[in-house]
């Protein structure tokens, strides 16, 4: 590959995946981030990667831009955002300006500077209250998020989506859903049992163990964004990107401890009052039109999670995944 890819966020949990899994198969990468560094997995055991690392802010236009032109960039992979919906209800202008406004003016660097491809991240928050009962969420339900993460995601995706329609922009959106995986630093039911389970630590829960939920493994987004960086076309603006899949609170935690057999897991049976049940999200556009399907099964990416917690082992490395058949379980 030899165009030279912009990586925001590079230093959060998607975007140090993506640039490790970008510097594998050789691209040149510009990673920008708020961080002082990358981390130190996304480099080791690379031989010189050609990586250039920007100390920026993504809602600082001009530095993309100088960045864009002083480096050769040809696409731009923006994972940057603010994350957590408690937090959005308290800085619902931060996170405005960070998860739409900063997309609004990737927009405008993508149809002014000589860009191929746009990948702007966005998240199965978008589609927020979509009950179980109306079937799989496509990318044509209507947005109904439920705080301001998921409100300034969603206006992100509207405003681009014009973008790419009037200004003929090579835009693609994927949502993603449920990410959990290695490095990952803020709070998620998968991962907290598993660094709970690694640290020795209960983890209990009264109830909730029926309640249905949809991960997927960091590794395999990952790769559902290479997809569509790397196809020569699409047909669509907006793809959904995860598992196709549902799994129980309590199957988590069975699969879990037989990873860690002395982890002191405990999760009550019945549905979780504080979370609504969301329906499942469709990947059937995404396999239709880029033949991407995940690739670490629950049991898999579970047990590489432990070993890192573990040993800090990266696992297996994006550009080797495992077999991918008979893997899709399709919504």
């Amino acid at each position: 590959m030899s165009n030279t890819v912009l990586v925001t966020g590079a230093a959060g949990f998607v975007g140090s995946h993506l640039t490790r899994a970008l510097l594998e198969r050789g691209a040149a990468v510009v990673a920008l981030d708020l961080a002082d560094r990358l981390p130190q997995f996304v480099t080791n055991g690379l031989d010189s990667p050609p990586v250039t690392y920007i100390v920026g802010d993504v809602s600082d236009s001009h530095q993309i831009a100088s960045a864009v032109l002083q480096f050769g960039v040809t696409d731009i992979v923006h994972t940057a955002a603010s994350l957590a919906e408690p937090e959005s209800i308290l800085r619902p202008r931060h996170f405005l300006k960070v998860n739409a406004e900063s997309v609004w003016a990737l927009c405008d660097i993508a149809r002014s500077l000589p860009i191929r491809r746009l990948v702007a991240v966005s998240t199965r928050s978008v589609y927020g209250t979509h009950s179980p009962e109306g079937g799989p969420v496509n990318e044509e339900a209507s947005p109904r998020p439920v705080a301001f993460y998921g409100a300034s995601k969603a206006a992100a995706d509207i405003v681009a989506v014009q973008y790419a329609k009037h200004f003929d922009l090579d835009l693609v959106i994927p949502r993603v859903t449920g990410a959990y995986g290695p490095h990952q630093s803020y709070p998620q039911f998968l991962s907290d049992m598993i660094d709970a389970a690694v640290r020795g630590e209960a983890f209990h829960r009264d109830v909730g163990g029926d309640s249905q939920t949809e991960v997927t493994y960091v590794k395999d987004i990952v790769r559902g964004l290479l997809a569509l960086l790397d196809a020569a076309t699409l047909r669509h603006t907006i793809y959904n990107v995860g598992s196709g899949m549902q799994v129980s609170l309590s199957e988590l935690a069975h699969i879990v401890q037989t990873f860690v057999p002395e982890a002191d897991i405990e999760i009550g049976p019945g549905l979780d009052p504080a979370a609504a049940p969301r329906a499942l999200m469709s990947v059937e556009r995404m396999r239709a039109d880029t033949g991407f399907a995940t690739a670490w099964s629950l049991e898999q990416g579970i047990g590489e999670f432990v070993a890192w917690r573990r040993t800090g082992a990266y696992g297996r490395p994006i550009s080797n995944p495992p077999d991918v058949r008979g893997r899709c379980h399709c919504g």
